[in-house]
């Protein structure tokens, strides 16, 4: 569709106080902060895990020590896909708009980019129980509750609660990470830093992590969460009762890869005078690993 002066005449004439033109404040950018964000330069990008040796066997005397072996663990695959918008702008729509809203193309375009990768990466969340969307390289969900171990042949590993956010609900999460195993079934050291909430559970969420006491009850009881977590809310999850604890980044972190980031082209179409401009990216998203979250989709 091509914008033209017929569409916009209160641009044409003088008199107006204002106009306004996404004049309300875009959402911060919070995967960023969340994501461990990288460039790409390939078609795409692969981990791939390589399982290391158990724990010490018993060696009785005279006998033969045993040999292991690494092997490779899983595989996943980020593949880069490709986003863009155009606009079209008749010329003498450039020429007659007075209050120079054409010019703010680059900025409509950028801003529609943003939502898009936000809106994007917060979906692995908005569906980390459902393998119909994202799998991680064992075959399962990003939360699950049998996430196979490579190395440990029928052992299991589960980082998904089935409870509402609570104070009980954060201390089973926080047991989960404390008894986290490797592939070969080894107790590993990863520290829970984030706890990750959509909007209705914002003030549960501060509730929880900011009382002196235990909060919802009469005794007083200190409160071991107080400060523990960062509480980061994001606007962009659509389970309302959803609640991911998250590890430090260097514990682990979803990946993101920009293959390009937002550019920007314009061109005339020189028959008929029309400006066109377009916004481009491409990127690809999704987890190498599920040790560094536990989380919940609610009880419900």
């Amino acid at each position: 569709m091509t914008m033209k002066r017929a569409n916009f005449q209160s641009l044409l004439f003088e008199g107006l106080r204002e106009v306004f033109f996404n004049a309300l404040k875009e959402k911060d950018m919070i995967y960023k902060g969340i994501y461990d964000v990288r460039s790409s330069k390939k078609e795409r990008e692969t981990d791939q895990s390589i399982v290391g040796v158990g724990m010490l066997d018993l060696k009785e005397e005279g006998v033969g020590i045993t040999y292991d072996d690494f092997t490779e663990g899983y595989s996943v695959d980020y593949i880069h896909d490709t986003f863009a918008k155009g606009i079209r702008i008749t010329e003498e729509m450039m020429e007659d708009d007075l209050y120079s809203v054409m010019n703010k193309r680059a900025q409509a375009l950028a801003r529609s980019a943003r939502y898009r990768m936000e809106y994007d990466h917060a979906s692995l969340f908005n569906y980390a129980n459902a393998t119909t969307i994202f799998t991680g390289g064992d075959g399962k969900a990003l939360i699950a509750s049998d996430h196979p171990l490579a190395g440990s042949m029928g052992s299991t590993y589960s980082n998904l609660s089935t409870s509402d956010l609570s104070l009980s609900a954060l201390e089973s999460a926080t047991t989960i990470f404390r008894k986290m195993q490797d592939d070969n079934g080894l107790l590993v050291n990863i520290t829970p830093k984030t706890l990750l909430v959509p909007p209705e559970l914002e003030f549960d969420a501060y509730e929880i992590l900011n009382s002196s006491g235990k909060p919802y009850t009469g005794d007083n009881e200190q409160n071991y969460f107080k400060g523990r977590f960062n509480v980061v809310v994001w606007d962009f999850l659509t389970d309302t009762d959803s609640w991911f604890l998250l590890a430090d980044k260097s514990d682990g972190a979803p990946i993101s890869f920009e293959r390009v980031p937002i550019s920007f082209k314009e061109d005339g179409d020189f028959d008929t005078g029309d400006l066109k401009i377009k916004a481009r990216c491409r990127y690809s998203f999704g987890f190498p690993d599920w040790r560094w979250i536990c989380g919940s989709m609610g009880a419900g």
